[in-house]
This record gives C-alpha cells, sequence and structure tokens, in this order.
C-alpha cells in the first residue's frame, strides 16, 4: 500500500459514515415539526417529543441495521440451494463456485451488524422506557408506521423481482437465491411491524372524569323527545 494511502481510506469512509448520518437528520428534523404541531393541538402536551424522537430515532436505525444483517446472512444461505452448483447439471444458470463450510465473510459480516443493531436497540429501547412512551404514543406509531412501510415496500419490490426473474426464459438463479433470502427476513418484519403498529393504535383513551357541566345538562334536557303534560 502507497504511503497515506491507509489515512486517506479511512478519512473517506468517516467522512461517507457522517454524511450519512447527517443526512437521517433531515427526516427526523420535519418528523418533529410535524409532532410539535400535532402535540400543541392537544389538551395535555407531551413534554418528552424531543427525547423520545431521538431515541426512537436510533432505535429504528438498530432496527434497520439487524435486519440488513439478517438479510446478509440469509443471502449467502441460500447462495447455491437453487443455482446449480460445479456437480450439478446446469438447466440454464451459471454455475456457481464452491461455497466456504463455517463462517465465510459474509456471515461475520452479517453477524458483526445483528450484534451491533442488538446492542443499541436494546439500549435505546431502555431508555424508552424511563419516558411517558407507553402512555403518549404518537412518536411511537409514527417510527412503527415508517418501519411497516418500508419492509413491505422491500417485500413488494422483492416478490416483482422474484415475478419478473422467474418469467424469463432462461431464469438467473442466481438473483433468485438473492431475492428468496430478502423475502425470509423482510416479508416476516413486515408482519411483525404491521401487528406492533395496529397494537399502538388501537389503544382506548381515557373518559374524562369530573361533573359535567351545566350547559351539557342543558342540552340534554332540550334533546328530550316533547310529552303532552297531564
Amino acid at each position: 500500500m502507497l504511503p497515506g494511502l491507509g489515512a486517506v481510506l479511512g478519512a473517506t469512509i468517516v467522512m461517507f459514515v457522517v454524511l450519512g448520518a447527517a443526512s437521517v437528520l433531515v427526516p427526523v428534523a420535519l418528523v418533529y415539526v410535524a409532532l410539535r404541531v400535532q402535540d400543541a393541538r392537544q389538551t395535555v402536551p407531551d413534554p418528552k417529543v424531543g427525547m423520545k424522537l431521538a431515541f426512537h430515532a436510533v432505535h429504528t436505525t438498530a432496527i434497520l441495521i439487524i435486519l440488513t444483517g439478517l438479510s446478509i446472512f440469509m443471502i449467502d444461505l441460500m447462495d447455491g440451494s437453487i443455482a446449480p452448483g460445479p456437480n450439478r447439471p446446469n438447466f440454464g444458470g451459471q454455475p456457481a463456485q464452491m461455497k466456504d463450510s463455517g463462517l465465510n465473510s459474509a456471515k461475520r459480516t452479517a453477524l458483526a451488524l445483528v450484534g451491533s443493531g442488538l446492542l443499541f436497540g436494546v439500549m435505546f429501547w431502555a431508555f424508552l422506557t424511563g419516558t411517558n412512551d407507553a402512555e403518549q404514543r404518537s412518536v411511537r406509531r409514527v417510527f412503527v408506521g415508517g418501519r411497516m412501510a418500508l419492509c413491505l415496500l422491500i417485500t413488494m419490490f422483492t416478490v416483482t423481482g422474484l415475478i419478473v426473474t422467474l418469467a424469463q426464459k432462461e431464469p438467473e438463479h442466481t438473483a433468485t437465491e438473492v431475492l428468496i433470502g430478502m423475502l425470509l427476513v423482510w416479508f416476516p418484519a413486515g408482519i411483525v411491524h404491521m401487528l406492533l403498529f395496529f397494537n399502538n393504535v388501537n389503544v382506548r383513551k381515557a373518559k374524562p372524569t369530573g361533573r359535567r357541566r351545566p350547559a351539557d345538562d342543558d342540552d340534554d334536557e332540550d334533546d328530550r323527545p316533547w310529552r303532552p303534560e297531564r
């Protein structure tokens, strides 16, 4: 390696990581503004909207890292299961290379991503339990709904790509393995997030307690049907 090339590559990687993290701040800021506008209309404002927004943003990123790692693991696991191998007859697909046994580089990368995602996911989920996220769930619904939409969109695009691949006269089964591996991760994730979303939407609000206003009593009396006096 040329002198100084490692430092240049390291600085480039750091720059792309920082730019990628900064690009997440724009949609998070827009979500914060929308939640603040919605919170201003509530009778009881939520004082921890900003804190919960930051925690949910990191928690969601951790979940997406886990799903990415699981996708890499399943794609590597599916490698050679459908496409013809060196000792199998070739029915239109390209011959696959010999697959390494044990933990190859792809599986190690996948496990590293899953481990990092679990670390930050559990950590910031614990932080969220210290807030009022269980009582006031507007921020939770936004992020769970966003993850649900992303999982279902990836599922839709994966199924579409799978149909297009299998519709070919000589399908490329290497692409089929990749698409099936992604489908085995993102479709169950979409179902789980759909259940979580509807569980957070169907929350009964507490009925207001206290004595009714006299105006309400007057309205009830006016709404009574007229009966002739005896």
